[in-house]
């Protein structure tokens, strides 16, 4: 699996200095990189376009959300280089059904950045 990162793959990362997270890739983007969304806590402040329930991840315990508004790129070298490092843990990819339902709420989220919706709606497009 780590020859080869797809969309839909999860990982769990450290983003100090908060705590670990898991990140789903959910786009490639134009530059060769990869289109990440992240998974937290649903709190009374959340972004509420996308919540995901236990059913829809093993890694889920209770309602979380998508955190578009700190969506980011990130290349899969540097993925690759912290797994192997031990500062990154690869988990079970989410499910066609979980992915479809991010990538499109992702669109109407009024937190994701213009430029990731645009990666996002040429990537549907496609889909």
């Amino acid at each position: 699996m780590l020859n080869q990162l797809n969309v839909g793959n999860a990982f769990l990362l450290a983003t100090p200095p908060n705590d670990k997270y898991l990140f789903i890739i959910i786009a490639p983007t134009e530059n060769g990189k990869f289109f990440c969304v992240n998974l937290t806590s649903k709190r009374n402040n959340s972004d509420t376009s996308c919540i995901l329930q236990k059913e829809d991840h093993t890694f889920i315990k209770h309602d979380s959300v998508i955190n578009y508004k700190d969506a980011r790129e990130i290349n899969p070298l540097i993925i690759k280089q912290l797994i192997l490092k031990g500062d990154c843990k690869l988990y079970k990819p989410v499910s066609q059904e979980a992915l479809n339902k991010i990538q499109d709420r992702g669109i109407t989220s009024t937190r994701l950045k213009n430029k990731y919706k645009n990666f996002l709606s040429l990537f549907i497009d496609k889909r």
